[in-house]
C-alpha cells in the first residue's frame, strides 16, 4: 500500500485491512511514512489507519517512529496534526520512541520538531537497543556533536540518565563503545559520571566498554580523567576493565591496566568469572571459542596469565601495588 493514494483507496474498498501488521516497516501506514509519502499517509489515516498503533513487526515500533527514523519531516508533521502522541512508549522494535529513532539516525530537524511539540528528552524507554534518546544519539555511528547539542542536551537532557533497557546502560557507555573520542570528551565535560552503577547493558561501565571494544584512545582518556581502573560494575558480561581486557585476549591492554593499578584478584560482581585471574586461567585451561589463529591466540592467553601471576608475585613481595 505504499503507492499512490487512489490505489490504496481501491484496495481498502475491496476489503483490505488498513491496519494489518506486515512488511519490513510493520504496516502500510508505517511504510508510507518511512518513504515520506505524505499524501498516502493522510489517505490511509482517512481510511481508518490507527495513528498510534503499536507495531509488533518491523524494527520501528510505530508509524511515527518509522517516519522519524527515515527523517521524513513532513510525514512526522502529518502524524502530529492527526493526533499522534510524541511520547508514546513503544513495545517492539529497535528504538523505543520516535525521538530515539530520530536521534539515532541523526535527523536533527525531526528531533527539534518532536521536542518542540512536547517530546520528553529524558523519557525512559521500555524496549530497544538504547533505553533513552540521548543514549541513542551517543550510540549512533554517524551522530555528530551538533546532534547531541541540538536539541537533546540544549533542551535539558540528563547526561547521567540511566536507561532501564538496552545494550549500553548510559550515553557515555554508548559513546565509548562506538569509539568516538569527541563524543566521550563532550559528555565528560558536560558532567558525565565515569564510575556509576548502571541498571542494564552488556558492558557495565564506560571503561569496560572501551576496553572490550579495543578503543585504546578512549581507555587512556577515561583513566586520565579519573576513571577507577578497579571499578566493579554490577551488570554486564566483563566484571571489570581488567577482566574485559583478558576476555579480549589483549596482552598489551592487560599490561597497561596492570601498570595503572588494576587488581587481578578483586572479586567481581558481574560476569562469568569470580576474579580477573580466574578469567585468565579459564581462557588458558578451558576450551575457548573457535579461532582462525589458534596458535597465536593460545600464546597470547599464556602471556596474559604469566603477566598476571608475575604482577601478583611482585605485589605480594612489595606489600601491595
Amino acid at each position: 500500500m505504499s503507492g499512490h493514494a487512489p490505489i490504496c483507496k481501491a484496495i481498502v474498498s475491496r476489503g483490505a485491512d488498513v491496519n494489518q501488521l506486515a512488511g519490513q516497516h510493520g504496516s502500510a501506514l508505517a511504510t508510507a511514512a518511512f518513504k515520506n509519502k505524505v499524501e498516502v499517509v493522510q489517505c490511509l489515516i482517512d481510511l481508518g489507519a490507527i495513528v498510534d498503533l503499536q507495531l509488533e513487526v518491523g524494527k520501528c515500533g510505530s508509524a511515527l517512529a518509522a517516519a522519524a527514523a527515515s527523517g521524513s519531516h513532513n510525514a512526522v508533521r502529518c502524524f502530529y496534526d492527526n493526533g499522534a502522541h510524541v511520547n508514546m512508549l513503544l513495545y517492539n522494535g529497535e528504538y523505543g520512541s520516535a525521538l530515539a529513532a530520530a536521534a539515532y539516525q541523526n535527523h536533527v530537524d525531526v528531533m527539534h520538531f518532536l521536542v518542540d511539540k512536547g517530546a520528553n528528552v529524558d523519557m525512559l524507554l521500555k524496549c530497544g537497543t538504547y533505553g533513552s534518546a540521548l543514549t541513542a544519539s551517543a550510540g549512533a555511528f554517524l551522530c555528530t556533536i551538533v546532534a547531541l547539542l541540538q536539541p537533546l542536551v540544549d533542551y535539558g537532557a540528563n547526561i547521567n540518565l540511566l536507561p532501564e533497557v538496552g545494550l549500553y546502560g548510559s550515553p557515555l557507555v554508548a559513546a565509548a563503545t562506538m569509539g568516538d573520542l569527541d563524543k566521550v570528551t563532550y559528555l565528560v565535560k558536560k558532567g558525565a559520571v565515569l564510575d556509576q552503577q548502571l541498571r542494564c547493558g552488556r558492558y557495565g561501565s564506560p571503561l569496560c566498554a572501551a576496553v572490550a571494544e579495543d578503543r585504546k584512545k578512549i581507555v587512556t582518556y577515561l583513566l586520565d580523567q579519573g576513571a577507577d581502573v578497579n571499578f566493579l560494575p554490577k551488570v554486564g558480561q566483563q566484571g571489570s576493565a581488567l577482566a574485559a581486557a583478558i576476555l579480549l585476549c589483549s596482552g598489551d591492554c592487560v599490561e597497561f591496566l596492570l601498570r595503572k593499578g588494576a587488581d587481578a584478584n578483586l572479586r567481581l560482581l558481574a560476569g562469568k568469572y569470580k576474579t580477573a585471574m580466574e578469567a585468565a586461567e579459564g581462557m588458558v585451561y578451558e576450551e575457548g571459542p573457535p579461532t582462525w589463529y589458534p596458535g597465536e591466540v593460545d600464546e597470547e592467553k599464556a602471556r596474559i596469565l604469566k603477566l598476571l601471576r608475575e604482577h601478583a608475585a611482585k605485589s605480594q613481595g612489595t606489600g601491595g601495588i
